[in-house]
């Protein structure tokens, strides 16, 4: 056990998350420390800022609606912005309220301007080109991506477009950036698409609407499994910072408020837990699986949508979760059989078959049944102190390997000092069932821990595309069709 404290952080953790904390977090840890450090020894004895914020008991952030800083889920808040920001402000023991603007640049104006306290942009901006405001050191790394349609010509560099026409079309907040591009390659056009977010531009590349865009790393990884067809061609010189911000002044208590909050909580670990919780299933994209589900979508998906449906009005589970784990069982084939002898669209062992009363395993309208009453099950049967999308994905895992594995591996989590209700912490420490050392000391012994993890990601995958693809209503008619009403009345997991 001392081994594993005692070990680089990052060991532990995904490989995308592994990565962004080998990169990102660990030099950012210490150039933040060394900020937090400086500030403190020259703290303000008149903490106008902070003391108007904690007198009023709220602590407002600017901020854009994304995936990447802040959304409204099923169970309210989310977003890594968010978690951050709401982190801070229990620390200084007051609300959070989230002001939500177009822009990043929006909102770092909206906190020049005394509209609010700190903030957020979620993407890399220069400080230079906000004379008005103090950023904090920055909390993660991000490039910025050209982005092409598969099948149109790749773009190498800056130079190949430059030309005739306007083959680049960007967001509002790259304008300074493509103004200082402009200098350096005369031959460099663009427009900009005033009052249209990244989204919107990834949705016009798709359909061919528009040649190129760029895009944050971070954003784009969120969104590429919507739109299998796009691809980066090359990054815009090196990663840069993204940071929050506080309005410039003689007072600096805020300023130093939120960077000494951010040392601690790149110490502990807290940021890198937040952004594995957010990005760490991005590990199991794959483009080539996901055009090959979306294809599926019509071919396959109709012929069951109305069995998929009837399970999620009797279960009360969301039918685009439950066709997600059929595809990732059988890729929907009831007669599909694995080696172990799980058998049928949903893969029942026959014991649970039994269990549940399905005397047809090979009968797709039973599986289905079957299986969501199985998960059901699950669910019903995890701790009560489990809540949230945890929840969820604990019970999928435990449906892949078994719930006693579930048991061990959150065992395990208390053993290691982490917190067992947290499936970031619990699918960290599963491959850990896969050696000897660990799973000899578990009371249901050896399981293949990654595999459950990879299981869990790919349904989180297919679950997102599907989720997104019903809020677009660009799901195939032959699967709408067969959709009556739990679309409207089932709900979402997150």
């Amino acid at each position: 056990m001392r081994a594993y404290v005692n070990t680089d952080p990052a060991r532990h953790l995904s490989a995308v998350a592994r990565q962004f904390y080998r990169v990102a977090i660990r030099p950012l840890q210490i150039l933040t420390v060394i900020a937090a450090i400086g500030l403190t020894a020259t703290f303000s004895h008149h903490p106008k800022t902070l003391e108007r914020i904690q007198r009023i008991g709220t602590l407002v952030l600017a901020t854009t609606n994304s995936p990447t800083t802040y959304y409204l889920g099923a169970y309210g808040p989310a977003g890594p912005d968010y978690e951050l920001a709401q982190g801070l402000a229990a620390e200084l023991g007051v609300r959070l309220r989230v002001k939500l603007y177009p822009s990043g640049r929006q909102a770092l104006e909206a906190v020049a301007s005394n509209q609010a306290d700190i903030a957020a942009p979620g993407a890399s901006v220069e400080p230079r080109d906000y004379p008005r405001l103090l950023f904090t050191p920055p909390y993660q790394m991000v490039s910025r991506l050209v982005i092409y349609r598969r099948g149109e010509a790749i773009p190498t560099d800056l130079v190949s477009l430059a030309g005739p026409g306007f083959p680049l079309t960007v967001t509002t907040g790259y304008t300074p950036l493509m103004r200082r591009l402009a200098a350096r390659y005369p031959g460099l056009k663009w427009r900009v698409r005033s009052g249209a977010g990244t989204d919107e531009l990834l949705v016009d590349l798709a359909a061919g609407k528009i040649a190129y865009t760029i895009a944050n790393n971070n954003e784009f990884n969120l969104n590429r499994r919507f739109y299998p067809s796009l691809n980066t061609a090359f990054a815009l010189g090196k990663p840069s910072p993204v940071a929050w911000a506080v309005r410039r002044g003689a007072d600096s208590t805020l300023y130093q408020a939120t960077t000494a909050y951010f040392a601690r909580a790149q110490a502990s670990h807290r940021i890198a837990d937040i952004m594995q919780r957010y990005y760490g299933r991005l590990q199991a994209y794959d483009p080539v699986s996901t055009q090959l589900f979306l294809r599926n979508l019509g071919n396959r998906l109709p012929r069951y949508a109305a069995s998929f449906e009837s399970a999620a009005t009797a279960t009360g589970l969301p039918w685009q979760l439950l066709v997600a784990m059929g595809y990732q069982e059988s890729h929907w084939n009831p007669k599909a059989i694995s080696p172990t002898g799980v058998r049928g669209l949903m893969m029942l062992t026959r014991p649970t078959a039994a269990r549940l009363g399905i005397h047809d395993r090979l009968n797709p309208h039973l599986s289905i049944i079957g299986g969501a009453r199985y998960l059901s099950m699950l669910l019903s049967r995890l701790p009560d102190s489990i809540t949230g999308p945890d929840r969820m994905w604990m019970a999928l895992a435990a449906y892949n390997m078994g719930y006693g594995h579930l048991l061990d591996a959150r065992r395990l989590v208390r053993r290691l000092g982490g917190n067992p209700d947290s499936w970031t912490a619990v699918r960290k420490v599963l491959p850990l069932l896969n050696e000897r050392r660990y799973y000899r000391r578990t009371r249901f012994g050896y399981v293949n821990g990654i595999q459950a993890v990879q299981y869990v990601t790919r349904i989180q995958n297919y679950y997102d595309v599907l989720m997104w693809r019903t809020a677009q209503n660009s799901l195939p008619t032959e699967v709408t069709d067969r959709l009556v009403s739990a679309s409207a009345t089932t709900p979402v997991i997150y």
